[in-house]
């Protein structure tokens, strides 16, 4: 698996993503951050990461050109068999990885997979949100989907 990030300007929530990330049971392949030309001090945050982690590799585009430019950039670089899109204001909860390449390995035939999310608005306060597909993990056809 390779994990794609692009990151502009997020010092003050960058090293809580990589650490969610490479704090995972199944670890990714490579992770990609793609720095969008910020201004802030989250390139010497990312880099701090790549001394530590040899997965990590970074990318810079030569000015800022958008979270869609900057992902697409990693895409093409990555070699993993899947992708999983960070953001660098995010964080994964533990065991994302695992639970999902178990799913997209017990369904071969599936061409995606994503989760419902929980969003922190400081301490203690959270809220869940609940895409209502199923009320457990399985596998939707193109059809069901629809």
């Amino acid at each position: 698996m390779s994990v794609v990030l692009p990151n502009y300007n997020n010092a003050n929530s960058i090293q809580n993503a990589l650490t969610a990330i490479v704090s995972q049971s199944s670890t990714p392949e490579e992770i990609i951050v793609v720095d969008d030309g910020s201004t802030d001090d989250s390139v010497a945050i990312i880099e701090e990461f790549i001394r530590r982690y040899p997965i990590v590799r970074l990318l810079k585009n030569g000015r800022n050109r958008g979270a869609i430019f900057s992902a697409n950039h990693a895409i093409e670089a990555a070699a993993g068999e899947y992708i999983y899109w960070a953001s660098g204001n995010d964080m994964v909860l533990p065991g994302l990885f695992q639970k999902s390449l178990s799913l997209l390995a017990e369904h071969p035939q599936a061409g995606l997979c994503c989760a419902d999310w929980v969003v922190f608005y400081g301490i203690g306060a959270a809220a869940e949100y609940k895409l209502g597909w199923t009320d457990r993990s399985a596998y939707l056809s193109p059809g069901a989907l629809v």
